[in-house]
């Protein structure tokens, strides 16, 4: 029988699995500007780079990862 895809969620306490079954642990959220405060599971997010036309120091190729203490702390999903 072939693995399933679990997505990670508060119920099974963020850690889900990929297709071929091994673990993808996720972070545990808990919003607090929320009300009431709720728990999410987040991950580490890709943000791109926008920049303005008339910036020449700024490059359109410097992607970022952003952690997944700071996407829950920004509020970043």
């Amino acid at each position: 029988m072939a693995s399933q895809f679990v997505a990670p969620v508060i119920a099974n306490n963020c850690i889900g699995t990929t297709v071929d079954g091994s673990a993808m642990p996720w972070f545990k959220c808990k919003k607090i500007a929320a009300s009431p405060a709720t728990k999410e599971c987040v991950n580490m997010r890709l943000f791109y780079v926008k920049c303005p036309k008339l910036n020449q120091l700024c490059n359109s190729l410097s992607n970022a990862y952003v952690s997944s203490v700071t996407v829950c702390r920004q509020n970043l999903f």
